[in-house]
């Protein structure tokens, strides 16, 4: 479950947000729909923990986003339109690099490396490429691939 009360943010004096209200419950499928500028990317981006509010509480399940970053950040995953790319690592490397820092158990990602990414790639020369010389929906589809279980949002929604 995802709860966001009162939710604002300003960067100085500019107000991005103010008084968001909504919640999302488990099994719901939700968009979010605005035109460019109407606050989608920073109340986003605050859901997730990158950026704090101004004022406001968010909670996913029954973790406040401000009091437990950590829980929050383990349940939850997050793709920015343009992801970031360790463009010294092969498209493998940064995969296991990824379970790693999840601590995704060796069997689980194995097993998940065999599903997900290997099925999708289907040759073993994307695997040794530079993230950085791959096509941009390759490039998503990379970072997509890297949060391996949190596919469709936060885990158990």
């Amino acid at each position: 479950m995802i709860q966001v009360e009162n939710l604002t943010k300003y960067y100085g004096l500019v107000k991005a947000i103010e008084n968001v209200n909504f919640t999302v419950n488990k099994g719901d499928v939700v968009g979010f729909l605005g035109p460019n500028a109407a606050g989608k990317t920073t109340t986003l981006r605050i859901i997730t923990g990158y950026f704090p509010p101004t004022s406001g509480k968010v909670k996913i399940y029954d973790y406040d986003i401000m009091e437990n970053p950590l829980e929050v950040k383990a349940v939850i995953g997050y793709m920015p339109e343009n992801p970031p790319l360790y463009t010294d690592m092969t498209v493998k490397s940064f995969l296991h690099f990824a379970g790693k820092i999840r601590s995704i158990p060796k069997k689980q990602f194995k097993e998940e490396m065999g599903q997900i990414v290997l099925e999708a790639i289907a040759q073993e020369a994307l695997a040794q490429k530079e993230p950085s010389l791959l096509e941009s929906s390759r490039i998503k589809w990379l970072n997509q691939s890297s949060k391996i279980n949190y596919w469709t949002s936060i885990k158990g929604i």
